[in-house]
């Protein structure tokens, strides 16, 4: 958050709340078209994903999008692929509406489609992570995206893209969005809590024309819209250019976070620690052995005040290993990494005694 461009923002917001007989009404259940201009024009550039401001809803964070695909096309019962292990708000989701979830083993590859088939050929739905695995950080490689894809055109099935994280690529250029792959079978889901605040509360769904029809008949009835101000002020910092050089800034501040809290973990555990580095995201994974207890670890790093979540908690069933889940973005000088390093070593001995 130190990042974030708060002057800018105030400025821009102070614009818009002059322009108040515009927020004396409802917003648009679908969103501020203005701002699904500027969506349309930003995917098409940074992701290659062509599509018209009509097939963009605007929707209350990540959440917000599973519900409106909820309500118009999934039904109790449904065989919902998902990536094991996951990203645990889609799972509680997914359990929450009644969805059959069919948890999907992960490798080096992204999630293991052939292991999928296998599990439930008849399978409705795919939630996949492609960018970067949550949480294992792997990217879903071309020959298992156009497995996918195949699949689901094959079967009359869905591919959800939670696409959360894919503008932080520090490494190689990333690998196109599967909405951008031609597939009528993709429902894309974009977010701006990665990249500029969770306290906006702003998604985007982008559906595939066919589906605009039932789309829209359950988007106004179910949505009551987001709060025209912030749309505004998004669509304001997206048009000004701002949005663009914001990001650039942040790629190349986070690349050097990322670096020093990998230099000081090596520092302090030399080898104990061994680390999955991807290509891009905002967290790393440090591997831990198999006798570690990687659960007590992590619920002891944080009553120290470090924000760490155990690999072995997001598994399903899924033997993913044992490890320590490291977010970097709010590590903003080396002396600060080091101290939370040496924090860190504090407790993993004692982990470690617990669990033998």
């Amino acid at each position: 958050m130190d990042l974030f461009p708060r002057k800018l923002w105030n400025t821009l917001t102070v614009k818009q709340l002059r322009l108040q007989s515009r927020y004396m009404s409802y917003p648009q259940p679908a969103g501020y078209l203005p701002l699904r201009e500027a969506i349309a024009a930003y995917l098409q550039l940074s992701r290659g994903v062509s599509c018209s401001p009509q097939q963009i809803f605007i929707t209350a964070g990540y959440r917000g999008a599973l519900n409106l695909i909820a309500h118009t096309l999934i039904q109790p019962r449904d065989q919902i692929w998902l990536e094991d292990p996951c990203f645990p708000p889609s799972q509680h989701f997914l359990s929450q509406i009644g969805a059959e979830i069919i948890p999907v083993p992960v490798d080096q590859e992204g999630m293991n489609i052939a292991v999928a088939q296998e599990l439930a050929p008849n399978a409705r739905f795919a939630l996949v992570t492609p960018a970067h695995q949550s949480p294992l950080g792997v990217t879903l490689s071309m020959a298992r995206r156009q497995m996918l894809l195949a699949w689901a055109e094959q079967n009359n099935a869905f591919v959800i893209e939670d696409d959360y994280d894919s503008e932080y690529q520090y490494d190689g250029r990333p690998h196109p969005a599967l909405a951008s792959l031609g597939s009528n079978n993709v429902l894309y889901i974009g977010t701006f809590s990665k990249v500029l605040t969770p306290t906006l509360r702003l998604a985007y769904l982008v559906v595939p024309p066919h589906l605009l029809t039932s789309f829209n008949a359950v988007c106004h009835t179910r949505q009551d819209g987001c709060p025209l101000l912030q749309q505004a002020v998004v669509t304001d910092f997206m048009q000004g250019g701002h949005f663009a050089r914001h990001l650039r800034k942040m790629r190349t501040a986070y690349a050097q976070r990322r670096q020093i809290v990998i230099e000081s973990l090596n520092q302090v555990f030399d080898s104990r620690l061994r680390f999955d580095i991807p290509a891009g995201g905002l967290h790393l994974l440090a591997r831990l052995a198999h006798y570690e207890d990687d659960v007590a670890l992590a619920q002891l790093a944080r009553e120290h005040g470090l924000g760490i979540t155990a690999l072995s908690a997001r598994r399903l069933s899924s033997d993913c290993g044992k490890g320590l889940l490291f977010s970097f973005a709010n590590e903003t000088t080396p002396e600060n990494a080091l101290k939370h390093a040496q924090l860190l070593q504090k407790c993993l001995p004692t982990a470690s005694r617990s669990s033998n």
